[in-house]
């Protein structure tokens, strides 16, 4: 597997759910930092009304403590939800006795799907060697699933913001259409992955598909002239690779 000796692709590998006590620490400073400016804008009073004072939209920096008081507890909040259900949806994985070689977390809404997803949505999809299986905490078994033999090539999906073209999930062209989805950063965060790790995350379910699925994979090598992420997200043609 490609980019096997990266510590957060061993811990998607092994499904490992990363410890919370950076994100503890970093909600906990930017809290007190709001709370600190808060209690400053009430004991000094003239600066505030300077600040507020100095053009029509400084006002909007007043705004700035009491949003870095409220973001702690709201970071905090959802990365113990998402902790939370990504080690019910690991047990459930592990307690229906799969193998996975892999895990991907992703957030719940498909950006474009042409193979559309009932409900409900997957949180985790596992890799093994029959293909991909979309898991939630609150069922037994697999709620979707894409087998290799239906499963094209892995791509960058892409949309145009403000006549920029940018990477915003990981295609997975099917014989049916296809399927983007969003990963997370990692298990137990709600944060969607940067644009540094989706490329490698393509990578990385390529190869995986290479090992697993072999004759699959030689099936549906990369037309020459090619190069995934070229076809932007929503365009009815699919990247390739």
């Amino acid at each position: 597997m490609e980019h096997d000796g990266d510590r957060w692709v061993q811990r998607l590998r092994d499904g490992e759910v990363p410890s919370t006590w950076r994100i503890v620490l970093v909600t906990v400073l930017v809290s007190a930092l709001g709370a600190f400016l808060l209690v400053e804008m009430f004991v000094q009073p003239d600066v505030t009304r300077r600040i507020a004072d100095a053009t029509p939209r400084s006002g909007v920096f007043l705004l700035v403590p009491p949003i870095l008081l409220l973001t702690g507890p709201g970071v905090a909040l959802a990365a113990w939800s998402s902790g939370r259900r990504d080690r019910r949806t690991l047990a459930r994985i592990r307690a229906a006795g799969g193998r996975p070689v892999f895990h991907l977390p992703v957030e719940t809404a498909a950006l474009v799907a042409g193979e559309e997803f009932a409900d409900p949505k997957p949180e985790v999809w596992t890799v093994d060697d029959t293909g991909l299986h979309g898991w939630t905490p609150d069922h037994a078994r697999p709620v979707h699933a894409l087998p290799w033999e239906r499963i094209r090539a892995f791509g960058l999906a892409n949309t145009l913001v403000k006549g920029v073209r940018q990477d915003c999930g990981i295609w997975v062209s099917t014989a049916n259409g296809h399927v983007v989805l969003a990963p997370r950063t990692t298990l137990g965060r709600p944060f969607a992955a940067g644009g540094l790790k989706r490329p490698v995350l393509v990578r990385v379910l390529r190869s995986l598909r290479a090992e697993l699925d072999p004759a699959g994979a030689t099936r549906t090598a990369e037309r020459p002239g090619a190069r995934p992420g070229d076809t932007p997200l929503g365009s009815p043609a699919a990247p390739t690779g």
